[in-house]
């Protein structure tokens, strides 16, 4: 009953009306990355994303039975990557996959204890600054900028909550005051790197963090309490963004995300390259801890019945060629829209 995009546009260019949408938060065009540290191909490939996991199975890109000729659905599972994918594949018989959810409890892809956890990877090394800021503002939250948020979604409410966490690049996170600040730019936090690989491509917590003999703030992150889990050397890579949820501050307290809503992660265009790059197009990657039996709704307005829409209900003087879109809880197959 799950995917595809989690907003409905009526358009007046019939060429999409059938999807209701841009496709800008399903992302889709890239071949995968090159190997090593991150890389991710060519100065010709576009900034994207490549794939958003939470180690259970893959979230983005969604996936659909490859189609015969007759519009059947084969044996052949193929990623949705471009508009033609959708349009040559999905049909009401043959419908987006189903996303695999979170397992229940503190427990990691395979079965040993740990948090869980969202990555998403991208097709070029990530601007570090593009995704945690440095302020020591009271207000920000979880020293990131916004461009990548991991919150929880109500869909009897419509309400929106940010899930604390902590999040990850190539090992690197946010973490206490810069002893050195740049001149002229005063107080400011800094990159740490508490995770690394050893020589087999496992995740390690880096020991003696800052100096302080025996400190291990890394360990926690998936992959460093035990022997490993086919994926987790991704999670170590100048490409790749991973969020762990972490509401006491220690990652070796394994915590899950919330139950009973759907758990979202959201990638917007303010994402950058290292190279300076901005994102292609947004992505979104939902999914729910233990089985998926909650229905999609219209997102309301909190505190209101009121569906978020644009324009907004009750507007005036609306040109009557604006395109109308309006927000669901979590993906949705198109053709039940």
């Amino acid at each position: 009953m799950k995917p595809m995009n989690h907003r409905l546009s009526l358009l007046r260019r019939p060429s999409h009306a059938l999807l209701g949408l841009s496709l800008g938060l399903a992302p889709f065009v890239m071949t995968g990355c090159n190997g090593g540290s991150g890389g991710g191909g060519g100065s010709a490939i576009s900034f994207d994303v490549v794939e958003a996991t939470h180690g259970f199975g893959q979230l983005l890109p969604h996936r659909v039975q490859k189609a015969d000729a007759a519009g059947n659905p084969t044996s052949t599972t193929i990623q949705i990557r471009e508009d033609k994918d959708l349009f040559d594949n999905v049909t009401p018989t043959n419908p987006i996959l189903a996303n695999v959810q979170f397992e229940e409890g503190k427990v990691l892809p395979g079965g040993n204890p740990g948090n869980h956890f969202f990555a998403v990877q991208f097709t070029k090394p990530i601007d570090p600054l593009s995704v945690f800021t440095l302020q020591t503002s009271s207000g920000v939250k979880d020293n990131l900028t916004g461009t990548i948020t991991v919150a929880s979604v109500d869909p009897s409410t419509g309400a929106v909550t940010a899930i604390r966490g902590r999040g990850f690049i190539n090992g690197f996170t946010v973490d206490g005051l810069d002893p050195n600040p740049p001149p002229g730019v005063g107080p400011q936090l800094r990159l740490v790197r508490w995770v690394e690989k050893d020589s087999s491509g496992k995740p390690v917590a880096i020991e003696d963090v800052k100096g302080v003999i025996g400190n291990q703030p890394g360990l926690g992150f998936p992959g460093t309490e035990d022997s490993g889990f086919n994926g987790a050397s991704d999670l170590v890579r100048d490409d790749v963004f991973v969020f762990v949820p972490d509401i006491d501050g220690s990652l070796e307290t394994h915590e899950t995300y919330p139950t009973g809503e759907q758990v979202r992660m959201r990638i917007d265009t303010g994402v950058r390259s290292a190279g300076g790059l901005t994102l292609r197009r947004p992505a979104v990657a939902s999914a729910t801890v233990g089985v998926d039996d909650i229905q999609p709704e219209v997102r309301l307005n909190v505190g209101s019945n009121n569906p978020i829409v644009s324009p907004p209900s009750g507007d005036t003087d609306v040109d009557p060629m604006t395109n109308i879109s309006l927000d669901f809880t979590e993906p949705v197959q198109p053709f039940s829209v």
